[in-house]
């Protein structure tokens, strides 16, 4: 199945490309909090990871790799876990189309 996402593709100072998403039960996770506030309005690294494995197991997915788990702030691409979890997916996606 493909699908249109290229409404993500105004976010980050990627080279604007086509991007289609392939279904796979295979994914990655990232979780962040910008600061303080977000830890104390039950917003936590450990609350968005519990949730997302929560959607995970409810919907057959496996997780890959756990990215983030770090305060950085959404207003600049210079978010090095963000990062990280980019250029994992891109070495690791022939390995995604297969699952």
């Amino acid at each position: 199945m493909t699908v249109d996402i290229s409404a993500f593709n105004q976010f980050g100072n990627r080279p604007k490309k086509i991007t289609t998403f392939v279904e796979s039960n295979l994914v990655v996770s990232y979780s962040r909090v910008s600061g303080k506030e977000q830890f104390d309005t039950n917003l936590s690294l450990e609350t968005q990871t519990k949730a997302i494995e929560e959607y995970c197991r409810r919907n057959g997915k496996t997780i890959a790799a756990s990215f983030g788990g770090t305060y950085e702030s959404a207003k600049t691409d210079g978010r090095k876990e963000f990062k990280r979890m980019l250029d994992y997916i891109a070495k690791h996606k022939a390995r995604s189309a297969r699952l």
